[in-house]
């Protein structure tokens, strides 16, 4: 599972609002009816509004790959516009199977949402601004018409996890590779860095700690930045 599907998985049951009061809140002041207040409308600066492709790029931000997604993108045909031109728009009856992550396109481009995941013909979704105005999660026949079509974010992919070589030495600005701890040394976590988890520095930036560390014990790499403390 994505750190974006973790994400929007965590929003279900939110309703919009009817004012911009108590926008935190999943149920209270909830308005039955869609394109409403929205703590995802104020955080984009678009209150009250239709909300379905905002709520997209609120996950992608809150699960550090909004350029991912497409970046900040409110309009739903946005969407198809930026991943057609990324060469990653598949309309739905090309031989495509979404992953996790992914993004549907339905209608005539009137609504979006995010794929959880394909199972057996079907597709299971994560959707704001659905099921009279709530974050929902749907389920659609692979050959629903509805579907119109789907943006493949590489969420699920390999290839935003490069193949790094890490070599014992000094880097440009003099450091020295060494071993830091997220939960002791690293202040600011990078990523999906778990407490206890090792990971190397590379060197340094300004305050910032230029480490990497290893994907499930593979020989695949994340790179970034930590503030970092000590050594």
């Amino acid at each position: 599972m994505t750190k974006l599907v973790e994400v929007a998985l965590s929003q279900v049951g939110y309703w919009n609002k009817s004012s911009d009061a108590y926008l935190d809140s999943n149920t209270a002041n909830k308005k039955a009816g869609y394109n409403g207040y929205t703590k995802y409308g104020k955080w984009y600066g678009m209150n009250p509004a239709p909300w379905c492709g905002i709520f997209i790029s609120w996950c992608g931000y809150q699960a550090n790959c909004l350029d991912a997604v497409g970046g900040k993108i409110a309009y739903v045909p946005k969407y198809t516009s930026v991943f057609q031109e990324r060469g990653r728009y598949h309309a739905r009856w090309k031989s495509y199977t979404p992953s996790p992550g992914d993004i549907v396109i339905f209608g005539d481009e009137e609504h979006v949402g995010i794929v959880e995941r394909v199972s057996s013909g079907y597709l299971y979704t994560i959707e704001g601004n659905a099921n009279g105005g709530c974050v929902a999660r749907n389920t659609y026949k692979l050959s629903d018409d509805y579907i119109m079509g789907y943006c493949e974010t590489r969420l699920s992919n390999d290839e935003k996890y490069p193949v790094i070589e890490i070599k014992q030495g000094t880097y440009k600005n003099g450091s020295t590779v060494e071993p830091v701890y997220a939960d002791s040394d690293c202040v600011d976590k990078i990523g999906e860095l778990n407490k206890y988890e090792t990971c190397t520095k590379l060197g340094t930036c300004g305050d910032k700690t230029i480490v990497i560390y290893p994907v499930d014990g593979t020989k695949k790499y994340k790179i970034g930045f930590v503030v970092y403390e000590g050594g």
